[in-house]
């Protein structure tokens, strides 16, 4: 008996990690379909900010390690959000002021369910780089006003 309800939990959370993985593909689907139809924004959206304006260079988000240790295991773990936080820019400022994970946003999905994630973001503004990384739920508030790296604001 005890084996019969072993294999019925088994075979329930065997379901539970399909339908997850189905509903992250599937969310990965679209993450990449808004990406694609935004990328031909970015151009306009970077010609109006100008050279001296807030150009996202990079942005990842996913498990972005503290350690500069990165595996391909890991790799898979982050995505690149470059084209929607370049599409969020107005009047060279970049405002997420939701507390809630960032895998709601669009063009974003969540790469690495269940595990901590972070927004890694390298920008431009006024021909000088810098660098931020924020908790998945933290606001978001850039220019940066304070070091040029910020961990975990």
């Amino acid at each position: 008996m005890y084996s019969s309800i072993r294999f019925a939990f088994s075979s329930e959370q065997k379901k539970h990690e399909d339908e997850s993985r189905e509903k992250q593909t599937e969310r990965r689907r679209e993450a990449m379909n808004a990406q694609e139809v935004l990328r031909s924004l970015v151009e306009q959206i970077k010609e109006r900010e100008g050279p001296q304006g807030l150009i996202i260079l990079d942005a990842r988000y996913g498990l972005l390690a503290s350690s500069s240790t990165t595996t391909n295991e890991n790799l898979n773990k982050i995505i690149d959000v470059t084209v929607p936080l370049q599409i969020l820019v107005k009047d060279s400022t970049l405002r997420i002021g939701t507390t809630v994970s960032k895998s709601n946003l669009t063009g974003f999905y969540d790469p690495c369910i269940g595990e901590e994630k972070a927004l890694f973001i390298k920008y431009s503004l006024r021909s000088q780089i810098h660098t931020v990384l924020y908790k998945d739920t933290d606001p978001v508030i850039l220019p940066n006003r304070g070091t040029k790296i910020s961990l975990f604001n």
